[in-house]
């Protein structure tokens, strides 16, 4: 039986989910995680705006927790990007309407 990572890692083209394992080491015996370097540049700014300490990050179960707890950051700053591109921030609604 594969986990939700595994099922989601599936879905990626193999350079993203190249890109994602880069992010974090894990431990096969413990399931600790540790981020990167490349990591903490890639999510640290996100967390910490959404209130999250990255550091208190342990297991992919947790950096999943963080990722759906920042979301609103990731789509707001979608939005900021497409400013004034009414077709793409039409669609930025239609997926994410309550954000």
């Amino acid at each position: 039986m594969t986990n939700p990572t595994q099922d989601m890692l599936a879905k990626l083209s193999p350079k993203s989910e190249q890109r994602f394992r880069e992010c974090f080491v894990e431990d096969p015996a413990t399931e600790q995680i540790r981020f990167t370097a490349k990591g903490r540049a890639a999510y640290r700014s996100q967390f910490g705006r959404a209130g999250i300490d990255i550091t208190r990050i342990r297991t992919r179960e947790e950096l999943r927790t963080a990722c759906i707890r920042s979301e609103y950051v990731f789509v707001e700053d979608l939005r900021q990007m497409v400013k004034g591109h009414a077709e793409l921030e039409a669609v930025l609604k239609s997926v994410w309407p309550s954000t």
